[in-house]
């Protein structure tokens, strides 16, 4: 294919010992083109399989709607991405596109470009055989196909954690890929905290690489990449207390993710997230203020222990799920509990055995042991820094690249055992099955019944544009649906959008009437799925509501159903709207 014999002409470079042989560990420019241009195939059919902006995805349009409005605390909250909602609002400046659909083509480009940076990053230690095979297994990979179109961070921060790596690697020889790499570092941590792993990785391996011509010099170099980083850290922080009124180096999301990770069920967690406390701010939000990651873990660490322990298990059900190359199906349980179909085991079992095979011979050979070393540590510290929070599949799709480059390692190793004349075919071969590979996961996506993380009912949309064409910006409104408010309000209104509390009925109109509230707004399967207190009569509407008239429900139960409710401002007892108006 032509994929493949774009690299070989070059000469096949297999395995992690002949890492050096023919191509100098560089992947040919019209291999890297034919690397993109597939991923690129792969990801433009996905987009018209999305009907609105999913999950934490519509906080990300919001924010990158109000920068585009000139209000520039998007980029400097607390808790959220800082630089993701900047680069949906460059893209859709750039573009002319509305934000959603912007943050989509931004995270289209930045998933194409992946894939041919993970075939430059595994060139350069495994040869460019490996090279290619690593960008075309990122290129086809079914959870970054997905979040290729999706509006989270992942497809952004997957790209920088490879450029730290790519560029560390160069920096021992170069002091403008030494720049680089704490560039590159600083706008990883303000786009997840989670980059700290990589950029402490690439700090060891450029002072180890150093030391060899004295401490001095060890120091200066890892100096230099840390004090870039400081920089956009420092900025960061000066951006969050001058919009925000407080210090923030990362900690806010660690703590929040830390407090929700020890919740035991998705009701405590909904109720740790909209309980109003008595002075009036949620649950959340009040322990926020009275502690931090680092003072919570001293004051209660067995419990964090206990909570570490469980979620290794967890990351260890997440890895085996998100890393191999196993259709996305929603909600697949841990392997080892026994329902996995025998063909998804075993392929699970052997991509697992491939890349450890892989990492074996990577950190045997001499050219690729250091990114080997490099890679392995950032897949361990990564890990080991997410044991304190809440775990869930999406966190370790970032590091779904560094588990396939090691794969690509063990898939040429094994293909050199072959015999000489296999051997020499192995990018025409290799690259055909991924190839194939690669469209496998594309039609299996398009088809799958359910997504993980893109299943949110489209009558969040619908409800939104109904109530667009009754009720005038002005009208605030409480649900429990971020995207609802996201596609009623515009930017100059959306703060009229309340969250539903946890609490019973009666406090819970009481509390709307308190705050004006005009709808209540009730996403009828997320009430019922958290166990909301007020569930069964807010998603019945045939039983007495005091203080709120029904007013219609959208959606079906197939579908979801969201029910509409004006609040009425006289007292319990009066069904009197608080009027329709146009």
């Amino acid at each position: 294919m032509a994929v493949a014999a774009a690299a070989s002409r070059d000469g096949p470079s297999l395995g992690p010992a002949a890492s050096a042989v023919g191509d100098g560990g560089r992947l040919r420019r019209d291999a890297a083109l034919a690397v993109f241009l597939f991923a690129l195939a792969l990801r433009l059919p996905t987009l018209g399989l999305h009907q609105l902006a999913e999950g934490d995805g519509v906080h990300y349009a919001s924010l990158a709607r109000s920068i585009l409005a000139g209000d520039l605390s998007g980029m400097a909250n607390p808790y959220w991405s800082n630089l993701w909602p900047a680069v949906i609002a460059a893209t859709s400046r750039t573009t002319g596109l509305e934000v959603v659909t912007a943050g989509r083509v931004a995270a289209l480009l930045a998933g194409c470009c992946l894939a041919v940076l993970a075939a430059a990053l595994a060139a350069r230690g495994f040869g460019a055989t490996t090279g290619l095979v690593a960008g075309l297994l990122v290129a086809g990979h079914p959870w970054l196909i997905h979040f290729s179109t999706l509006l989270f961070t992942e497809s952004l921060f997957a790209l920088l954690l490879v450029a730290v790596l790519y560029t560390a690697l160069r920096a021992p020889g170069s002091r403008a890929a030494l720049v680089a790499t704490g560039v590159l570092g600083g706008l990883a941590v303000t786009t997840r905290p989670e980059g700290y792993a990589v950029v402490a990785v690439a700090t060891a391996y450029v002072a180890w690489r150093a030391v060899r011509r004295g401490w001095r010099r060890a120091m200066a170099r890892a100096g230099l990449l840390l004090a870039l980083v400081a920089l956009f850290l420092g900025a960061r922080a000066l951006a969050v207390h001058r919009y925000f009124g407080e210090w923030d180096l990362g900690g806010t999301k660690g703590t929040a993710n830390l407090l929700v990770g020890l919740a035991d069920s998705d009701a405590e967690r909904e109720r740790l997230v909209t309980e109003i406390a008595p002075e009036g701010e949620t649950r959340l939000s009040r322990a926020l203020e009275q502690t931090t990651l680092l003072r919570f873990a001293w004051a209660h660490p067995g419990r964090v222990l206990a909570h570490a322990r469980q979620n290794i298990v967890r990351l260890a059900g997440c890895t085996c799920r998100v890393f191999p190359q196993l259709p996305l199906v929603g909600g697949r349980s841990d392997p080892w509990q026994g329902d996995w179909p025998p063909v998804l085991l075993g392929l699970a079992l052997a991509a697992g055995v491939l890349a450890f095979w892989g990492g074996v011979r990577g950190c045997l050979g001499g050219r690729s042991r250091p990114l080997t070393c490099m890679l392995l540590a950032t897949l361990g510290l990564y890990l080991l820094g997410l044991t304190p929070l809440f775990v869930h599949d999406r966190l370790v799709v970032a590091l779904v690249p560094a588990f396939l480059v090691l794969l690509a390692a063990g898939l040429t190793s094994v293909w050199s055992l072959l015999g000489t004349r296999l051997a020499a075919a192995a990018p025409q071969g290799l690259g055909a099955l991924v190839v194939i590979q690669g469209l496998v996961s594309l039609l299996l996506l398009v088809r799958a019944p359910a997504r993980d993380y893109a299943g949110d009912p489209v009558v969040h949309r619908l409800a939104a544009e109904w109530l667009a064409t009754r009720y005038p910006q002005t009208t605030r409104i409480m649900t429990a649906s971020p995207s609802l408010g996201f596609y009623f309000y515009d930017v100059d209104h959306e703060d009229n959008g309340l969250d539903i509390p946890w609490a019973e009925l009666a406090p819970l109109v009481a509390l709307a009437r308190r705050q004006r509230v005009d709808l209540l707004v009730v996403p009828a399967w997320h009430l019922l799925a958290v166990g909301h207190p007020a569930a069964a009569e807010l998603t019945d509407p045939a039983r007495p509501h005091p203080g709120l008239r029904h007013v219609v429900t959208l959606g079906d139960e197939a579908s979801g159903r969201m029910l509409v409710f004006e609040v009425s401002p006289e007292g319990p007892g009066d069904g009197g709207p608080a009027g329709a108006r146009r």
